[in-house]
């Protein structure tokens, strides 16, 4: 009875390796198959994109339908890191360390891969990026198959992070939209018709329009952010004299569109035009040849999306509308809104950098300045300049600027 108990022990640990080997056989094929998804490298950045803008994670967490079952899919494709750093997948030693050291500390190592190095001065990467250490000698060290290694893991790790940040918004009242069975070693899709049917009637309604709508203003604040940083190595420069932001007049987009255009083309500024302005050439076009010109030219540049040149948004405002004063003197009610567009991106670049000089932000190009000097329109000029914002004649900034 001994004899058989002991040949159905082998046979069941033969049984065991047996099933190993296939796991790992099976493994081995997949990895070899992801391999050719050069895509992946694009996921990776994505999903680094998204763990830089947790806003905007909770703002899709539950809007993203179709978004987070794919991604489960995908991880659960994946497979687990015990299985990649195994010596018949993993040759490299150096690479088998650094997959060991993440599991055993749960954070993830220094060593950037090919897409880390190409992105590595996008502003929008920047906190995923700081705790990598750019050793190019490391880099060459690894090959294609070993980085390809290494961004599995590192997809994984962003499951782990969203079912982590899925929790922590289920425990704070939020929507539990993504989770990890570490018994099963699975990544699940929470589907919004199993959120509990109590939380649903205790809570208030929110409409999918409104649920983009928040979507849509958090990734404005966000391309505001990125702006600004990008802005930020202007302003450090030594005795930099010009402003980072430079809003512009209807009388110069329309008089001095060259002028506008070559300042586009510099890459030094970021030219805000206010709707207002838009809003008043639209208007003088059936009229104004330049007018057409000028609007025409716009158009085609809001349309390619030029990173220097861009239209203010309806958010971007301090105060809202004086209809009032809209009424009562519609030119110094225009005035108004120029100022406080100018007022909103003086007070968005100081919050964002207490070290910023509080001048010398944002310029307002005007060939009316004689005319904003006035009487009239005195109260708000001093406002603007108690501010911090420069107004200055469009064509005396030009010839000091090409100088």
């Amino acid at each position: 009875m001994s004899v058989i108990n002991s040949d159905n022990s082998d046979k069941s640990d033969f049984d065991d390796d047996e099933d190993k080997k296939s796991d790992l056989d099976n493994a081995k094929l997949t990895i070899e198959i992801l391999e050719y998804q050069k895509l992946l490298a694009t996921v990776k950045v994505f999903s680094d994109w998204l763990l830089c803008n947790k806003k905007i994670i909770q703002s899709i967490s539950k809007i993203a339908t179709t978004m987070w079952p794919k991604l489960a899919v995908l991880l659960n494709i994946i497979p687990s890191e015990k299985q990649i750093m195994s010596n018949s997948i993993c040759t490299n030693k150096y690479v088998r360390n650094l997959i060991t050291k993440s599991l055993e500390t749960k954070s993830w190592n220094n060593q950037p891969l090919s897409e880390d190095i190409h992105m590595r001065a996008l502003n929008a990467l920047k906190l995923e990026h700081l705790s990598l250490k750019f050793d190019l000698n490391k880099l060459n060290q690894l090959s294609v198959f070993d980085e390809h290694l290494l961004r599995l893991c590192l997809l994984r790790r962003f499951g782990y992070l969203m079912a982590s940040f899925s929790q922590s918004q289920k425990s704070c009242g939020g929507f539990n939209f993504f989770e990890y069975d570490l018994k099963n070693n699975t990544f699940t899709a929470v589907q919004i018709e199993n959120v509990d049917k109590s939380e649903k009637t205790t809570e208030p309604s929110v409409s999918k329009e409104d649920q983009r709508l928040k979507l849509m203003k958090s990734m404005a604040q966000l391309r505001l952010e990125a702006e600004i940083s990008q802005l930020e190595s202007t302003c450090r420069a030594e005795e930099n004299q010009w402003s980072p932001y430079l809003v512009m007049d209807t009388s110069v987009i329309c008089e001095n569109l060259k002028i506008v255009q070559e300042l586009s083309r510099s890459n030094k500024f970021l030219i805000i035009i206010p709707l207002t302005v838009i809003d008043q050439i639209d208007l003088m076009k059936k009229e104004s040849k330049q007018a057409r010109e000028a609007i025409k030219w716009l158009e085609i540049q809001f349309k390619n999306g030029n990173r220097f040149l861009r239209a203010q948004n309806q958010h971007e405002v301090i105060e809202k509308a004086n209809l009032n004063l809209k009424k009562k003197d519609f030119e110094l009610w225009r005035y108004s809104q120029i100022i406080d567009c100018c007022n909103f991106f003086q007070k968005q670049f100081t919050q964002s950098n207490q070290d910023a000089k509080q001048s010398n932000i944002v310029s307002l190009l005007t060939n009316n300045y004689e005319r904003f000097s006035s009487e009239k329109f005195d109260n708000l000029t001093k406002l603007a300049k108690d501010n911090g914002i420069q107004i200055l004649k469009a064509v005396e900034f030009y010839d000091a600027w090409k100088k």
